[in-house]
């Protein structure tokens, strides 16, 4: 289409919406004192309630892992449901899989962030620091 022109109806316009959630969440307990949330896709304003309410659930454990090395997109919102879990969660959170995902990484750096939480490669590096349970 040349600048100026009008769109015919022989023009068309295709908008494909993906169906496939855009983040997904799974938890799980490798033992009694420890639970693990993982994190995968985009963690931004649109969806950020869900890891919100996932942290709720499972608020009153010792120590609250967030696995985020399948975070392929975070924004300001996403950091912000981080932070205020740090400061309000009865328990240790625990980063995981940080070095993996690009995103993430830039982000905890734009802000600052990046010392200011427990930080682990994956789900046995941190049972190896906390030692038996």
């Amino acid at each position: 289409m040349i600048l100026g022109e009008t769109l015919s109806e022989h023009d068309a316009w295709e908008v494909r919406v993906d169906e496939e959630p855009i983040l997904e969440l799974r938890s799980s307990r490798p033992r009694p004192d420890v639970a693990v949330i993982e994190v995968e896709g985009e963690l931004d304003g649109s969806n950020v309630a869900r890891l919100r309410e996932e942290l709720e659930a499972v608020g009153d454990t010792a120590h609250i892992a967030i696995d985020l090395g399948g975070i392929g997109f975070v924004d300001s919102s996403g950091i912000e449901v981080l932070v205020r879990a740090q400061k309000q969660a009865p328990g240790s959170i625990h980063l995981l899989g940080v070095a993996r995902s690009r995103a993430v990484t830039r982000v905890l750096d734009l802000f600052g962030l990046s010392g200011e939480f427990d930080q682990h490669p994956d789900v046995d590096a941190l049972l190896h620091a906390l030692g038996p349970a």
